[in-house]
Formats: structure tokens, sequence, C-alpha cells
């Protein structure tokens, strides 16, 4: 899961939510009250009270609640809400197949309010925004997906079709057909 908070992560920074320079303190869990009875706290934890961070210490930490923050926002600091953090998986190629050259692939799914009012007839709670913040709770990728956002961010921002196969050769060794470099998309 923690895979997905380079797309929160790059998400918020590209939409002036955070910038670098943004501190968060992690105490080791943020806590939201229950909407109906504000006496009843919701907790979500990070993995250890990691203290103050900027955005660089943050994702190097993977501090769950510094991405809590950029997803869904805490108190005063606005995140980027679910709809945009929706898009920003989109924008990586998530939900859709990446077009790999292997039988069955899955596409996933991106979660947002309209998918789970369609799927589950609730309505999306701010705990479900910080769960797919830290690509949890009802996001559904696949690790070459996975991979392709990173490779995405690493290459300075092109998705790349995956391939298995290099090349199909004939029996004398000729190429009979070759797989190069397919650029899908760009990442702003």
């Amino acid at each position: 899961g923690s895979t997905f908070k380079v797309i929160t992560g790059s998400g918020a920074l590209q939409d002036g939510v955070a910038k670098t320079d943004t501190i968060i303190t992690s105490t080791g869990s943020i806590s939201v009250p229950n909407q109906y009875d504000p006496r009843i706290l919701y907790y979500f934890y990070d993995w250890a009270a990691l203290g103050v961070m900027n955005f660089y210490r943050g994702l190097a930490m993977s501090s769950d609640v510094y991405f809590y923050y950029l997803a869904g926002g805490y108190k005063d600091f606005k995140g980027l809400g679910p709809d945009r953090l929706a898009e920003w998986a989109r924008i990586y190629g998530l939900g859709q197949k990446t077009g790999i050259d292997l039988p069955g692939e899955a596409k996933g799914s991106v979660p947002d309010p309209q998918w789970k009012e369609d799927t589950f007839h609730e309505e999306w709670l701010t705990g479900d925004t910080y769960n797919f913040g830290i690509g949890q709770g009802f996001m559904l990728t696949t690790p070459i997906q996975m991979a392709r956002v990173l490779v995405g961010i690493l290459n300075g921002g092109d998705l790349l079709q995956p391939h298995v196969v290099k090349e199909v050769q004939a029996p004398d060794g000729s190429p009979v057909v070759r797989y190069g470099r397919t650029v899908q998309s760009h990442l702003p």
C-alpha cells in the first residue's frame, strides 16, 4: 500500500496542497470524531510517533499520518480530497489495464465517493480518504501497475506500456516482431 504514497504526494505537490517544506507532526495517530456523536473518536495510526516532518522526511519515513493529511486533510489543513486523489490515481494509469503482453490482466479499481455509493450504497467518510491516501481501503491495483507508476516518476513522467517479451524471433534467429518503448501517456 505505501508505494501508493508517491501518487498522493505528487498530487498534493502539483495541486498546491503541500510544498516540500510543509511541516506535519506525527504523534503516532490522528483522531476523527464520529459525525453523529463527537464523543466517539476514530483513530488512524502511524507505524510510530515520527515527530516533525517535511515532505521528504514524511515520504522517507513512510509516515501514514503525513499522507493522511495530504489525502484527507486534518483540522485546519486541507488535503486533496477523495475526488482529486482518485483523479491523480487515474492520471497515473490506475483503474485501467497497462496493456502488458500477458493474458488475464486485471484493471484494478480506483475508488471515489460515487463508486462507494454505487457499490455499497454508503456515503464516503473521511477515514475512507485516509485509507485511500496510503494505498489501502478500497484501492485495488496490481504490482505491474505500481511498478509502472514508479518507473513513470523515475524516467521523467512517461507512463510506458510494459512488456514481458522483447522480441519474437523466426527459427533462423531473425526478429519477426520487436517491442520497443511505447509511451502511453505523460504525467503532468
